[in-house]
């Protein structure tokens, strides 16, 4: 079977003009994105990335390097580290290292990867984008949010559930708690209200599922 990602990446790679094997490269991404401890975090979230970017083209400022930056945003993904980012981006400064890719490029690309922290640092209209990018997710149909859901509890398996349950309610309540989700109002006016009955839908059913195991524990 073609790999649909692969002949994406070499066409990207194209665009960019840039020297250097670019199937070598990205078996290296590949690699990454299929390691065994993802469930969410693969190269179908990359691919979901590269299909919304390309509805919200127009909108970019720098779309080279916003595509390198949704190729790398989530190249290291370690539920139990606080700097994936950075060492994402630390990754892809490697690869530039063995590449002609320019040094702007790879600077602009690594600074829209530190966007995806979502820290509402965001300060341009590119790194406004890539972190709406990211965040599509929020707003899918509620089949598709929630095998999302189900796909980043899997991620944190090692997790209890009472930990799990604080820490992805007081995640999502953070998105919640916003004056808006998405900065763009392309993404807002796509997915912003699903969005937010998607994570009140979680929040409410995490509080619930933790509730009931309270009132189950004091039984016993």
């Amino acid at each position: 079977m073609a790999d649909k990602n692969q002949a994406r990446w070499v066409s990207f790679w194209n665009k960019l003009s840039a020297h250097g094997e670019p199937l070598e490269l990205y078996d290296q991404i590949k690699k990454r994105y299929s390691e065994p401890h993802r469930a969410y975090h693969t190269m179908e979230h990359i691919a979901a990335c590269l299909d919304e970017f390309g509805q919200a083209r127009d909108i970019a400022s720098d779309p080279l390097a916003i595509e390198l930056g949704i190729w790398y945003h989530d190249l290291v993904y370690n539920v139990e580290a606080k700097n994936n980012e950075e060492r994402s981006a630390d990754a892809l400064v490697e690869a530039a290292t063995r590449t002609s890719l320019s040094s702007a490029l790879v600077m602009q690309a690594v600074r829209l990867i530190m966007a995806t922290k979502h820290d509402g640092n965001q300060r341009n209209i590119d790194d406004q984008l890539i972190a709406d990018i990211d965040l599509a997710i929020l707003g899918k149909q509620r089949e598709i949010y929630c095998k999302y859901a189900r796909d980043i509890r899997k991620e944190y398996s090692s997790v209890s559930d009472k930990d799990y349950t604080a820490g992805r309610a007081g995640t999502l309540g953070s998105f919640a708690n916003r004056p808006r989700i998405y900065f763009t109002d392309y993404f807002r006016s796509k997915y912003e209200a699903r969005a937010r009955q998607n994570l009140e839908n979680e929040i409410e059913e995490l509080l619930v599922g933790s509730a009931r195991s309270n009132l189950t524990g004091r039984r016993l």
